[in-house]
């Protein structure tokens, strides 16, 4: 499924918006009330088509509002399945569902929703948007809360959302890292205008100068191969795993 949204090229998978604010997610959140036009696989939505996928659109923000912080996270998630007019037979099955799915089946329902961590927290929000079953999700600052073990298993589980239910998961984020290492198409945003977009790895790579003299954010393993090259000629790939990078090193230097 291709979906343009304005000037934004959206398929089936798993990419990423480098930007350092959030202009990207309120230019999401604007398409509902604005005459921007929505096409899906080169077919031009109507007004009331338009409304009915925005709402298959969620976004998830940075953090929940501390206006959520005296619910229990039992309240949390019913109060989002009545906020989005969800209709369910059985609500705690369903909540224990999605919980479960982002690996928080042992929290405490009765446990206030300001005591948990920062990344139970992000979990918490995302066990919240999987009941809606959204066409499209898009995170803002997933995976930086995250320890690598449990960034690990999240990403593994968005693959598995795009891969078995066709999802379009969007994670903007101001850390060239991440977007480098989780997601396989991106686009490059700053002073709210794209830059470039296409294949993550052809965009750090092949787009480097172009990048430094916009003064955007290089991944870390990125810019030291690229150094190494350009200073020390070393004649190194470019990598994603470290160990790789290592083993090159060996290799050619």
């Amino acid at each position: 499924m291709e979906i343009k949204l304005s000037n934004y090229k959206l398929n089936t998978g798993l990419i990423g918006v480098l930007e350092s604010n959030s202009y990207f997610l309120d230019f999401i959140n604007a398409l509902a009330m604005d005459n921007k036009t929505i096409t899906i696989d080169g077919k031009k939505l109507t007004p009331s088509q338009k409304r009915k996928f925005m709402h298959s659109v969620k976004i998830i923000k940075k953090s929940i509002l501390p206006e959520y912080f005296s619910l229990t996270v039992y309240q949390y998630m019913r109060h989002y399945i009545m906020a989005n007019f969800i209709e369910f037979k059985d609500y705690q099955k369903k909540i224990l569902d999605a919980l479960n799915i982002v690996g928080l089946k042992s929290i405490n329902l009765d446990e206030k929703v300001g005591t948990l961590s920062d990344s139970e927290k992000k979990l918490l929000q995302f066990a919240a948007v999987l009941m809606t079953n959204p066409n499209m999700i898009i995170f803002d600052s997933l995976l930086e809360v995250f320890d690598l073990k449990l960034r690990k298993k999240i990403y593994n589980l968005l693959v598995q959302l795009v891969e078995k239910y066709n999802k379009i998961i969007v994670l903007s984020s101001n850390k060239a890292n991440i977007i480098y290492n989780y997601t396989k198409y991106s686009i490059i945003i700053k002073d709210n205008k794209k830059i470039i977009e296409g294949d993550t790895s052809d965009i750090f790579i092949k787009n480097i100068r172009l990048l430094i003299d916009q003064g955007i954010e290089i991944p870390d393993i990125v810019l030291f191969s690229y150094k190494a090259n350009t200073i020390k000629k070393a004649k190194l790939n470019y990598h994603k795993d470290t160990r790789d990078l290592i083993k090159d090193i060996y290799k050619k230097v």
